[in-house]
C-alpha cells in the first residue's frame, strides 16, 4: 500500500523542503547542515564541530540514545568486580618483588657500612673531649690550690688510701678547692663495682676500670713530682723547671691514687691515653709513645713526657 504522501516525497518532488516533510511524517530529523564546497558523496566526512549548529545535532543524538539500566543482580556483580579490581591494584602496588627487596637490603647494608665507622669515631671523639675537659678541670684545681697555699702543690696522699686515710691527699684537697660534692669517700662506686658511674670529674668515659672493693681512681697523680706517702715532700709550682713537660696526672690503667709511668692506661682513648701537665694543659699520646710493649712497662724517654723534675 502506497504511503498517502508518496507523491510528495523528496525523491518524487525534490522541491519539498525538509522541514515540511518532517512536519507531515511527525518525526524529528537532525538539524539541517548547509552544503559547503567540497561536500558530496566523495567528500571527506565532516566533524560534528564543523557544522554551524553542532549543538542541536549533539542534543538530539543524546535524546535518541537509550539509557542503560542494569538490574539489581547486575549491579551486585559489577560492585563485586570493581571491589576485586581495586583490591588487586592495592595489593600489586604495596607488594615488593624479590629483586626490589634484595636491592633495598643491599642499599641499607652499604649505608650501614658507611655510617657505623663514622658514628664510632664520633663517639670516641666525644669521650676523648670529655676526658680532656676533666683533666683541665683538675689542672685548674691544682693552680687554684697553689694560689691559696703560697704556691705549694697539693699533697699527693697515699697510693691506696684506707678508709681512715681519706682525709689528706690530692683527692681531698683539690675537690674541696673546686667545690665538688659529695666528696670522694662518699661516692658509691668507690667500693661497689656494680654501682653505676656518674659523670663527675672523677670518671673517665673511656675507662672500663671498676672498684676493687677499696678504691677506684680513673685518674692518677705522678708520684715523682714531690713524692708520695711518707716520702711526700711539698714543692712549689715555681720550683718546677719544665712545667709544660712534667706530667702531673694521667689516665689510670689500674686503681692507685698516686703512681708512676707503669700505671698509665694503654687503651683508654683509641689506643692511647691523655695526660695533664703541671702548667695546666692536657694532651693525648698514642700508647707506643709512652709504653714499651716488649717489656710491659712505661717509657721515660719521650721528649714531651717528663716524669721527674730535673
Amino acid at each position: 500500500m502506497e504511503h498517502p504522501d508518496a507523491q510528495t516525497l523528496p525523491w518524487r518532488s525534490p522541491l519539498v523542503p525538509w522541514a515540511a516533510l518532517a512536519a507531515r511524517l511527525r518525526v524529528e530529523l537532525p538539524c539541517p547542515v548547509e552544503d559547503t564546497p567540497g561536500s558530496g558523496v566523495n567528500a571527506a566526512p565532516r566533524k560534528l564541530a564543523d557544522a554551524p549548529n553542532a549543538a542541536c545535532l549533539s542534543d538530539r543524538f543524546r535524546a535518541r540514545v537509550p539509557k542503560f539500566a542494569p538490574s539489581a543482580d547486575e549491579r551486585r556483580k559489577i560492585a563485586v568486580l570493581t571491589d576485586s579490581l581495586r583490591r588487586a591494584a592495592c595489593t600489586r602496588s604495596n607488594a615488593w618483588s624479590m629483586i626490589e627487596l634484595l636491592v633495598a637490603m643491599g642499599i641499607l647494608a652499604l649505608l650501614l657500612g658507611l655510617l657505623v665507622p663514622v658514628l664510632q669515631r664520633a663517639r670516641f671523639q666525644a669521650r676523648s673531649s670529655t676526658c680532656l675537659n676533666h683533666l683541665r678541670q683538675w689542672g685548674l684545681g691544682l693552680h687554684l690550690y697553689a694560689a691559696d697555699h703560697l704556691d705549694f702543690l697539693p699533697p699527693e696522699g697515699d697510693p691506696s688510701p684506707d678508709p681512715g686515710e681519706l682525709r689528706h691527699g690530692w683527692y681531698v684537697q683539690v675537690p674541696e678547692t673546686l667545690g665538688l660534692r659529695p666528696p670522694y669517700h662518699a661516692r658509691p662506686w668507690r667500693t661497689n663495682a656494680s654501682a653505676p658511674l656518674d659523670r663527675s670529674l672523677w670518671i673517665c668515659p673511656g675507662s672500663t676500670n671498676r672498684s676493687n672493693g677499696l678504691n677506684l681512681f680513673h685518674y692518677c697523680v705522678n708520684e715523682h713530682v714531690d713524692g708520695s706517702g711518707s716520702q711526700d715532700r711539698r714543692r712549689t709550682v715555681g720550683s718546677i723547671l719544665e712545667p709544660a713537660r712534667l706530667v702531673w696526672m694521667f689516665d689510670n690503667g689500674r686503681r692507685a691514687a698516686v703512681a708512676q709511668q707503669n700505671n698509665v692506661h694503654t687503651n683508654a682513648h683509641r689506643g692511647g691515653a691523655q695526660f695533664l701537665f703541671v702548667d695546666g694543659h692536657a694532651r693525648r699520646f698514642a700508647n707506643r709513645e709512652y709504653w714499651d710493649f716488649a717489656r710491659g712497662r712505661g717509657r721515660t724517654d719521650h721528649a714531651d713526657l717528663a716524669w721527674r723534675n730535673p
